[in-house]
């Protein structure tokens, strides 16, 4: 029998590089919040410390964290951007156009995605409707029940 290997994890170069800042960062801040842990520890009484209890906190969601860059990072491809392409593909900007406003994505993976940044996921219901169409195409995806139509008004790679 065959073993599935996880689907990895699609990634622009800038999105790796993110990454692994951010898990530089987090060990960092795994050696400080072990110190802090230690400190609270040498006061004494662990039932009603809050400096330490806090600090377990701390380190339990920092952990998390830690593990899910390592789950990434263990598993992942790189996205080759071809910029000679006028399609719509992951690391694209895409400037859409719907009920009169315009406004510019990015299309990133699927650990990348941020929409307060405006950047979605090529798996998201717009991003994957956008994926492989070009300037002057138009989409429609379905929101909340209801379709609704964007314009491609520019792509840049």
């Amino acid at each position: 029998m065959a073993i599935n290997k996880p689907t990895p994890n699609v990634l622009t170069k800038k999105g790796l590089e993110s990454l692994q800042k951010e898990y530089k960062e987090k060990l960092k801040e795994r050696d400080r919040i072990n110190k802090e842990i230690n400190l609270a520890r040498a006061e004494g009484d662990l039932s009603e410390n809050e400096a330490y209890h806090a600090g377990l906190l701390a380190r339990e969601i920092n952990e998390v964290r830690v593990s899910e860059i390592e789950d990434i990072l263990n598993n992942y491809v790189i996205v080759e951007e071809n910029s000679a392409s006028d399609l719509v593909q992951v690391g694209s900007k895409v400037k859409v156009s719907h009920a009169g406003k315009e406004k510019v994505f990015q299309i990133v993976g699927t650990n990348e995605s941020d929409p307060m940044e405006n950047k979605i996921s090529g798996d998201s219901p717009l991003g994957s409707v956008l994926l492989g169409k070009s300037k002057g195409d138009s989409v429609t995806v379905e929101i909340e029940g209801n379709n609704v139509e964007y314009e491609i008004i520019d792509v840049e790679n």
